[in-house]
């Protein structure tokens, strides 16, 4: 049977979903770690996070993914760049785009890309919910 490359795509996301859910809560403690800075600056620069954002896109409209309704995209924006403007870095340049994935779940990536399914917005009891989660997506790229 073959499927299609969204069918696809979906049940990788719900794997990783689901084996993210399967690593057991660490009890909370007063652990001091020391600071051995940040391994990100290492593996990717400026660009090759750019060009990581650019071929995610490319890839995300090529499954027909990707929701282009003006008013949803402006909606999105809006509230997103919102955000942006409040937090600790509001230079960061960002993508936000609606996925058309009917699951709650937000993701960010290298480059600031910050994917929103279709599935959180129509879940949400309310705007704050989305919000709270895409400032959480926010937070990953600028920290």
């Amino acid at each position: 049977m073959n499927e299609s490359p969204r069918r696809r795509l979906a049940a990788h996301c719900l794997s990783a979903l689901l084996g993210l859910a399967a690593v057991p809560l660490m009890a909370q403690e007063d652990i001091r770690l020391p600071d051995i800075g940040s391994s990100a600056g290492a593996v990717l620069s400026r660009q090759d996070e750019q060009e990581y954002a650019k071929e995610l896109m490319r890839q995300l409209r090529q499954y027909q993914l990707v929701v282009e309704d003006p008013l949803l995209v402006e909606y999105l924006d809006t509230l997103a760049y919102r955000l942006v403007e409040a937090s600790d870095r509001p230079s960061t340049e960002f993508t936000f785009v609606l996925l058309n994935i009917p699951v709650v779940n937000a993701f960010a990536t290298p480059g600031g890309v910050v994917a929103v399914h279709t599935g959180l917005i129509l879940e949400a009891r309310s705007e704050s919910e989305v919000a709270a989660v895409i400032a959480h997506e926010i937070a990953h790229v600028t920290q």
